[in-house]
């Protein structure tokens, strides 16, 4: 019995000032991480927006590449019907149209969605020039 009385003497615990000093280093390191996280996090989202804008740019270029007899002669299954006599005819549609059209897809029930704040990007607007001189075509702003 002697014995065991020495062993639980020599055994301690945290003290209250030792729990302390951990609460408040793991308090301080978390008040440094959660905004580098976070800032992480809207970047990367960003470059996502930033992605899926490329893409849909590319996706409307490679149609109109296809289909450029729609921006000379018009047509019925073309996008972009206000064909003038000018050398240079624009087309800007929103991704909702060119989502209609099939040129792109959904993200989901029917909304193609901005990755950054969640809400919808359906009537932003992109505008497809065609050179028909030199018959090339750029996206425009």
């Amino acid at each position: 019995m002697i014995k065991m009385v020495k062993i639980m003497k020599n055994k301690r615990g945290f003290t209250i000032v030792e729990l302390l000093s951990v609460i408040v280093i793991i308090g301080i390191l978390t008040i440094i991480a959660v905004p580098a996280v976070t800032s992480l996090n809207n970047k990367s989202k960003e470059k996502i927006k930033n992605t899926k804008i490329t893409q849909i740019e590319q996706s409307f270029l490679l149609w109109a590449k296809d289909n450029e007899k729609c921006f000379t002669t018009g047509g019925i299954n073309c996008l972009c019907n206000n064909i003038t006599n000018s050398n240079i005819v624009e087309c800007t549609v929103t991704y909702k149209e060119l989502a209609d059209f099939g040129i792109i897809k959904y993200d989901k029930d029917e909304e193609i969605i901005d990755p950054v704040d969640n809400s919808t990007m359906n009537n932003n607007t992109i505008t497809l020039k065609y050179n028909k001189d030199n018959r090339t075509f750029e996206i425009g702003e």
